[in-house]
């Protein structure tokens, strides 16, 4: 006899022993699986131990019902690290109902979320962030600012958003190296005089 030959309810017997990971492999595995396992998942999704996990998959997936579902629990998500990548989900994630319970105590790639967008060359997450009033000048682990990333990245968008947003282009990260090193390191002439430019109107 085959898994799937077992009855619904032994299925679900077996459903509660299994991990979070293996329980999303039998999820994929056969649509009738995948139908009688979703509520368990869901269930999971809003437990505080799985939470964080889930509001990462969901927000990469783009699975706003999901993201909407896990939202809903009704304790604080102590979020490590950011699911601010659903670049479509980030107002959803941002809105000030959910925003007091969606705690994030860690930085993704040792940085904030802005960092992540410049490092990316995301102009949609970084005036979305922007407008939400995040810190322009925020330091990465490093020391390094969103503008910095951007610089290396070659954003000129990006660089112009930051800039007016009130980005200090001389802030040095750990290194001792501005946003205008990393432009030059990487030789992008564009950030290169625009960075340039802000050092102009700033003397």
């Amino acid at each position: 006899m085959s898994l799937l030959d077992l009855p619904s309810n032994v299925l679900l017997k077996i459903s509660a022993y299994l991990s979070p990971s293996s329980l999303r492999s039998l999820h994929a595995a056969n649509q009738r699986l995948c139908t009688l396992l979703t509520p368990i998942l869901h269930s999971l999704a809003i437990q505080p131990s799985f939470a964080p996990i889930a509001l990462h998959y969901a927000a990469s997936h783009h699975n706003e019902a999901l993201v909407r579902h896990i939202l809903s629990a009704p304790t604080n998500l102590h979020i490590h690290g950011t699911p601010l990548h659903g670049e479509p989900l980030i107002p959803l994630l941002l809105d000030p109902t959910h925003t007091p319970r969606l705690i994030i105590t860690d930085r993704c790639l040792y940085a904030t979320p802005l960092h992540w967008a410049a490092r990316h060359g995301s102009t949609t997450v970084t005036r979305t962030l922007l407008a939400h009033g995040v810190g322009v000048n925020a330091a990465a682990r490093n020391g390094g600012t969103a503008l910095g990333w951007a610089a290396y990245n070659g954003s000129p968008e990006i660089i112009r958003m930051l800039l007016d947003a009130g980005a200090d282009h001389t802030l040095k990260d750990h290194a001792g190296l501005r946003p205008l090193h990393y432009a030059l390191a990487k030789g992008r002439k564009e950030a290169i005089e625009m960075l340039k430019e802000a050092s102009r109107k700033k003397i």
